[in-house]
């Protein structure tokens, strides 16, 4: 049996699409190959900081890596690579670690956002980390085919061995999740954590100027900037309730009983919350980012310019002016696309055949 070397988030210490998705990379192949875990300590407490404990963390895990390639023989190193500066740097200095303790390692780094030519394009130094990262790279993982296929054509970053996986998620089964019917449904949804980059800001500075009658939920983990209690007493709306992050059953109840999902973020890549949505048939309402036109189709009306307040506004409406039919249907729509394109078999199979 192969053996990995897995280095990133999971779960277990925070609660984000990229832990979530490293843990059923683990989940999904842990029977098919021997897999070292090293994990990257991080908490949603410590977003956008550089503190000493987050580089202490860093150094121990950097140590980790080291003793572990040097002393086992590890065929593949797997980690995630973060489109800042900061954390290309990070992916960098890490990857040069595995190679000076087993050369013969073949690394794969996986990029979970979309806009990743944007930011090299505005900046030379970044450019020039990604460049070496990947030139490091035994692969490079994409969560687009339609980008895997420009990149590699074009030799983006002069790299041509990018690959497509996937993204998934770890569904419920329908009998457990006990959702209303359709036609009940009142409130929408946001779900993710409280980051201005994910549009919370955006979407409550608006609600006000909807018409009665429309209600929203919250949930999300907190981060230093954007509290629970600073977004009660910034946004005294009866309409909206604010709460903290759910999982696991919780939270595909609280999707299944949701009118729609509202997600207006600045930046993604494939959301893992919109194929949590999709995979429940409930309609989406999304910033045109990343890959959410791919992941819905290029003729989903629901899509808004990213950071237009309006645009936000004026699609919320357009999408409740609707017979709770046609909305449903919406939702019946996502639902097939993601049977079709974003089942785990896929994912699993994507992998096997990058791992190889």
């Amino acid at each position: 049996m192969k053996k990995i070397l897995f280095y990133g988030e999971t779960i277990t210490h925070s609660l984000h699409g990229v832990s979530i998705s490293n843990q059923l990379f683990l989940d999904d192949l842990s029977d098919r190959f021997d897999i070292d875990v090293i994990q990257e300590c991080s908490d949603l407490s410590e977003h956008g900081k550089v503190g000493f404990l987050k580089i202490t963390n860093y150094i121990s895990s950097l140590y980790s890596v080291f003793r572990v390639a040097r002393t086992k023989k590890v065929h593949f190193f797997y980690s995630t690579l973060s489109v800042s500066t900061q954390g290309a740097l990070k992916s960098l200095i890490m990857l040069l670690c595995i190679k000076a303790a087993s050369p013969k390692t073949k690394i794969i780094i996986h990029v979970h956002r979309g806009d990743l030519s944007i930011r090299s394009e505005q900046s030379v130094p970044l450019s020039f980390l990604f460049k070496c990262v990947f030139k490091l790279s035994y692969r490079v993982l994409l969560i687009s085919k339609k980008l895997v296929s420009d990149y590699n054509k074009h030799q983006f970053l002069n790299c041509d061995h990018y690959m497509y996986v996937a993204n998934s998620i770890d569904t419920i089964e329908s009998d457990k999740v006990d959702g209303d019917s359709y036609s009940n449904r009142n409130a929408y949804l946001y779900l993710s954590n409280y980051i201005e980059e994910k549009g919370i800001l955006d979407l409550l500075s608006v609600w006000s100027d909807l018409p009665c009658g429309f209600s929203l939920k919250c949930f999300g983990g907190e981060t230093p900037n954007i509290t629970i209690s600073l977004l009660k007493r910034k946004y005294p709306i009866k309409s909206i309730v604010f709460s903290k992050s759910i999982k696991d059953i919780e939270k595909f109840t609280t999707i299944a009983s949701s009118k729609a999902l509202i997600l207006p973020s600045w930046n993604e890549g494939v959301p893992l919350v919109i194929l949590e949505a999709m995979s429940l048939g409930v309609p989406v309402i999304a910033s045109n980012v990343g890959f959410i036109q791919e992941m819905v189709g290029n003729d989903y009306p629901f899509l808004f310019e990213p950071k237009n307040k309006e645009a936000i506004k004026d699609m919320i409406v357009k999408f409740n002016a609707l017979p709770p039919l046609a909305q449903e249907n919406f939702g019946s729509m996502l639902k097939e696309r993601f049977v079709e394109h974003y089942s785990r078999e896929n994912r699993v199979n994507d992998y096997l055949k990058a791992f190889c």
